[in-house]
């Protein structure tokens, strides 16, 4: 039988079932397995393709969702409040690991090449052994908003989000805490400030709505210690 991304995908799905027990399911409709978390849900994607129908690529995107850091997003966007399918507040890609890597230095890539079926049983066990002594822990330390902030803050070249800023900042009025929220907005501000000018001007946009956010639920915050009190 002629190697295909489908069954390539298929074999993998089957080989990775043991993630049930870390509590993932597989849903083959969107080829990922994925887990429901006490604030949102973790994914780890099947990604399987070909340029050429000769050579087959396998990596994985992974990523969590957390519900009240993307509600509070949406908050500072003014945008629908309904989260959907394609939010995510951590997002990595396995291309991106492995030896050498700017991005995350690691032993084995995290990228596979095949060309036959017999190439797929010789990678089984490495993709298995990636997949629960890498990914796993890293979706297992990143449920939390704080956890999700300060990998961006910290490890910041580990996810491919592609505006970290608005989980970090997020994360800092969910706290709420003004001071890191201070402390976060001069960080990043330090990043962004040779970014190209409509995306420093976003940038700018977001960090504005969300320090008036962040007066609100403070506001709020301190309305109910005084009636508490």
């Amino acid at each position: 039988m002629s190697l295909t991304c489908k069954l390539l995908t298929e074999r993998f799905s089957v080989a990775l079932s043991s993630l049930s027990g870390a509590g993932f399911r597989y849903y083959r409709s969107f080829q990922h397995f994925r887990r429901t978390d006490p604030n949102g849900f973790s994914y780890i994607s099947i990604n399987s393709i070909t340029h050429n129908h000769v050579d087959y690529h396998l990596d994985f995107l992974a990523g969590v969702r957390n519900d009240p850091l993307e509600s509070t997003i949406k908050q500072v966007l003014q945008s629908s409040p309904k989260l959907t399918h394609f939010d995510r507040s951590l997002l990595i890609w396995t291309a991106h690991i492995g030896p050498n890597s700017p991005n995350w230095d690691h032993p084995v890539a995290g990228t596979w090449l095949f060309r036959t079926e017999t190439d797929v049983e010789r990678y089984v066990e490495e993709v298995i052994r990636f997949v629960e002594s890498l990914i796993l822990p890293f979706l297992n330390r990143n449920t939390t908003s704080a956890s999700i902030r300060q990998t961006l803050l910290e490890l910041q070249l580990h996810a491919q989000n592609q505006r970290p800023y608005q989980q970090i900042l997020a994360a800092d009025i969910l706290a709420p805490n003004t001071t890191q929220f201070e402390a976060d907005y001069s960080l990043l501000s330090e990043r962004y400030i040779k970014q190209h000018p409509p995306l420093k001007a976003e940038f700018n946009d977001f960090c504005l709505n969300a320090k008036s956010l962040l007066k609100i639920r403070n506001a709020r915050t301190h309305s109910s210690l005084i009636c508490d009190a």
